[in-house]
């Protein structure tokens, strides 16, 4: 999934620049470090308000998730999009 990847990238690279270790983060989350380390390489994937939770305990904004439908050959110039 290449959202996932792109969260996982973001939640990595901001943890990077606050010096923020896997550690810290679950201690944040109120979890254990070995369910943020499954997250960050793939084993397990979050929900929406987890991946939030993450964002919120690194001072990230929230996800704001879209659900796009469009017909076959349409262009994405002619996306319908739902926000949920």
């Amino acid at each position: 999934m290449p959202h996932m990847d792109k969260w996982i990238e973001l939640v990595k690279a901001k943890m990077s620049e606050l010096k923020v270790t896997q550690e810290i983060l679950a201690e944040r989350l109120g979890m254990s470090q070995g369910g943020v380390g499954h997250w960050l390489t793939k084993r397990r994937q979050p929900g929406i308000d987890d991946m939030n939770r993450v964002l919120q305990a690194l001072g990230l904004g929230f996800l704001e998730v879209a659900l796009v439908i469009r017909e076959p050959g349409e262009s994405q110039d002619d996306e319908v999009s739902l926000k949920q």
